[in-house]
């Protein structure tokens, strides 16, 4: 085939094609759908957010207060740790409940990890700050 040729069947080609039938009440229906999936995930991506600025804020790269041990800071960032703790717990249990609608979401069984890890990497800091309270007290 030469260029020429080519050029025939494209210019025949029509300028415009109609669907069969409108398509877009099924994409709206589908964009519905993930929007309402995303939702929880928001709910998880906030807490996790919100107990990462507040550690950061109170706990230095090592993973123990920064400033000097007093009572006061110790006992303040056990309350954040603490309120961290069970913002995670509601982040869990939202995941938990999109699961018991989509169990077999692959993006919702990675979030309930991640949160179980948090929860997790929370409660050994929560731990060890207790830890280093009773042996400098």
């Amino acid at each position: 085939m030469n260029d020429e040729r080519l050029q025939q069947m494209v210019d025949a080609l029509p300028r415009r094609i109609e669907p069969g039938h409108d398509l877009w009440p099924g994409i709206e229906a589908r964009l519905g759908q993930s929007q309402r999936e995303r939702t929880p995930l928001a709910g998880l991506a906030a807490a996790v957010l919100v107990a990462a600025c507040a550690l950061g804020v109170i706990f230095g790269l090592n993973g123990r207060p920064s400033g000097g041990f007093t009572a006061a800071t110790t006992a303040h960032s056990n309350a954040v740790l603490a309120k961290n703790i069970q913002v995670v717990d509601q982040a869990i249990a939202q995941v938990r409940d999109a699961l018991q609608r989509d169990p077999t979401s692959p993006a919702l069984q990675d979030l309930l990890l991640q949160a179980y890890s948090e929860k997790n990497r929370l409660t050994i800091q929560q731990t060890e700050l207790e830890l280093t309270r009773s042996y400098t007290s």
